[in-house]
């Protein structure tokens, strides 16, 4: 939630178990306390460190269009997280199929042109079949909370985007497993 200068001023977490192809779920947002807002221009004072997890596994191309859909709405919803970002926040992201890229895609920077145009660019994951690892993207980007990089006086902030269940295979280089 936003107020009318786009300051966020709440923030909800919402998950839908599955949610097959092509369908719609009709979801409700809820906040657990009521919002404290005090005046027009406040904003957070706090900076965030946030890593965004890119989902670029085979099932981000299931729509059969070109470009890759859903796979390219999230790269786009991603760089446009990234304007909303405040001066003093940094951003990275770690995007993932079978394992997640290593090293990361973006380190921890407030660079947001140059991050926004490197999420931009990630490409699908084209070797063989790709599964969806979370796991992997998970702690790829609890690494980089560890690194010099990340701020001690930052929250920090995950956001995971990816169209379904996380899948790791015990062995990725046998399909049928």
């Amino acid at each position: 939630i936003y107020d009318s200068k786009n300051v966020p001023i709440g923030v909800s977490s919402t998950k839908v178990p599955k949610l097959s192809p092509h369908s719609s779920e009709n979801i409700s947002f809820t906040w657990p306390l009521p919002f404290v807002f005090e005046s027009e221009g406040e904003e957070c004072e706090v900076p965030v460190d946030t890593m965004l997890i890119l989902d670029r596994s085979g099932s981000m191309a299931s729509e059969g269009k070109n470009p890759p859909q859903p796979f390219t709405r999230v790269r786009e919803a991603s760089a446009s997280f990234v304007s909303f970002l405040s001066q003093n926040d940094q951003v990275g992201m770690v995007s993932y199929a079978t394992y997640a890229s290593n090293p990361i895609d973006v380190t921890l920077m407030s660079d947001f042109d140059r991050a926004q145009k490197t999420i931009l660019a990630t490409p699908m994951g084209t070797d063989g079949v790709q599964y969806t690892n979370t796991g992997d993207a998970l702690y790829r980007a609890g690494l980089e909370f560890e690194t010099q990089r990340a701020r001690a006086d930052a929250r920090k902030v995950v956001v995971l985007l990816t169209d379904g269940e996380a899948l790791e295979p015990n062995r990725p280089e046998s399909p049928g497993d």
